[in-house]
């Protein structure tokens, strides 16, 4: 691995990062230096482990054509990976719109039912690949209407709340529960209906999955996640489905933090105990010291397709006028090759600086909101004159990475207004954000990926087409290009 000299572009993380050096504490960092050198078959995507008779690779330096055991060609591969990740994706957001109870219609279902088939003809790589998009776009539909039945902001007037991001966000004199994953929301409304109950303060933050659902702030992001463990400051850790860290649950035990798993809090007396218990872990260390990193910063969340009709309008009206070129979606995940949110935050700064109104989510949401561009204030000191001119931020944070179904309502409402708007994810660690990039395009909405600086995307036919993220440079360059969601 190339040597990354700064880890990070939070300062709340780099400090965390010092305290875990002096404590010999094994963060993702460290495990991922000794990780190296990882497997190029993998990152190139040609090798497979579909059947026994495998493991098969195939030599990418090969002069003459190379085949698996099943007769599987290098652009197979390629393929039968690429639909795995999505398949793999879209089945974790279907598992999520189950447990969020939110309605999956049966064409969604079936596509699911069908992902770990083996052994397709090639024809059918395309065919599948579009298949999948469409269910996984139809459960982020639903995980949507879902959201708006717990939360009830359909009918919200204002689009936003305004809420805090980063490690500054865990207070010293208040008990700290913090939600890590995918937790329901019915599971996180009912642990803030039990808060006024007890007799300590609670403060409830929430990360990788549970980013500013309703006012909770945003703590951090995936690869950051033990860091809130190492403020000594956490009292109960609520585990939620997909993105924890085995790590993370290991390093609480190790610090002897109370953990519960979000499925486990399925009726009001579960859900009282788990609270009393951050209660009686805060009257146990209170006054003894923490480390909490200052850091945080204020931000905008919860804006969605329903309630910020009127701030496309207003959108419509500053492209005509010249003075936004349109709206992009930014996803995705992070990497620790590299410094952790710098290449979020250049593309952000860029795209925005280029005359584009970013919508966010996920952890990708959350390392702009901790650079502080999930607030109003961040285009006036930028000086961006189009963003600040419509009184908003210039990154709307929709909130956690299924959440993304937001964005295909706005995009429904941007095509209405002849709004251009395309996507990007970038450093994807996570399939659900594949199987999300291939919802947009299966939406019609032109959307870049990164899947690494090796792998090639397959042959693809989708309405909003689905393109390698190095494509990208060129497009942004001649705005005219855009194209307009379908």
């Amino acid at each position: 691995m190339k040597e990354v000299r700064k880890k990070s572009c939070d300062d709340a993380t780099n400090a965390m990062l010092v305290k875990a050096h002096r404590t010999n504490t094994d963060v993702i960092w460290d495990r991922t230096e000794a990780m190296q050198p990882q497997c190029g078959f993998g990152r190139l995507s040609i090798c497979c482990t579909d059947c026994q008779e495998g493991p098969c690779r195939t030599n990418p330096f090969a002069q003459g054509l190379q085949q698996t055991v099943c007769g599987r060609t290098q652009d197979e591969l390629v393929s039968n990976n690429f639909l795995r990740k999505i398949a793999d994706g879209t089945s974790a957001l279907a598992g999520l719109a189950d447990e969020f109870r939110a309605h999956v219609d049966s064409k969604a279902s079936h596509a699911v039912r069908l992902t770990r088939d083996s052994m397709l003809a090639p024809a059918d790589y395309a065919v599948r690949i579009t298949e999948m998009g469409q269910a996984a776009a139809r459960i982020l539909h639903s995980i949507s209407t879902a959201r708006e039945r717990v939360h009830g902001k359909k009918g919200k007037k204002t689009a936003f709340v305004t809420t805090t991001a980063n490690l500054g966000t865990l207070k010293a004199d208040a008990a700290n529960v913090v939600l890590l994953g995918h937790v329901a929301p019915h599971i996180t409304s009912a642990i803030i209906k039990e808060i006024p109950k007890l007799d300590v303060p609670i403060n409830l933050v929430g990360m990788c999955g549970c980013e500013a659902g309703g006012d909770v702030p945003i703590v951090t992001n995936y690869d950051s996640q033990e860091m809130p463990l190492l403020t000594e400051s956490v009292d109960l850790l609520v585990i939620g489905t997909q993105c924890v860290m085995p790590a993370t649950v290991a390093l609480a035990k190790k610090r002897n933090v109370a953990v519960r798993m979000a499925s486990s809090l399925d009726n009001g007396k579960s859900i009282k105990e788990a609270v009393q218990t951050a209660a009686h872990a805060f009257k146990i260390r209170k006054g003894k010291g923490v480390t909490i990193p200052s850091f945080s910063a204020q931000m905008h969340t919860g804006f969605t397709g329903a309630n910020s009709k009127k701030l496309l309008r207003a959108v419509k009206d500053a492209s005509a006028a010249g003075t936004i070129k349109g709206l992009v979606y930014l996803g995705g995940c992070g990497n620790v090759t590299k410094t952790q949110d710098e290449q979020m935050i250049k593309l952000a700064s860029r795209l925005v600086s280029d005359g584009y109104l970013i919508v966010a989510a996920g952890c990708a949401g959350a390392a702009l909101a901790k650079a502080g561009m999930c607030h109003p204030d961040y285009a006036s000191r930028e000086g961006l004159r189009g963003v600040s001119e419509l009184g908003v931020a210039p990154v709307l944070h929709i909130g956690s990475c299924h959440d993304a179904g937001e964005f295909l309502l706005m995009a429904q409402n941007g095509k209405a207004n002849g709004i251009r708007m395309f996507a990007v994810m970038q450093e994807i660690s996570h399939n659900k954000i594949v199987a999300t990039a291939a919802a947009f395009a299966s939406a019609g909405i032109r959307t870049y990926i990164d899947l690494g600086e090796s792998m090639v995307l397959p042959k693809m036919d989708l309405p909003g087409e689905l393109l390698p993220i190095s494509a990208l440079d060129q497009f942004t360059e001649n705005a005219a290009n855009v194209v307009t969601a379908r």
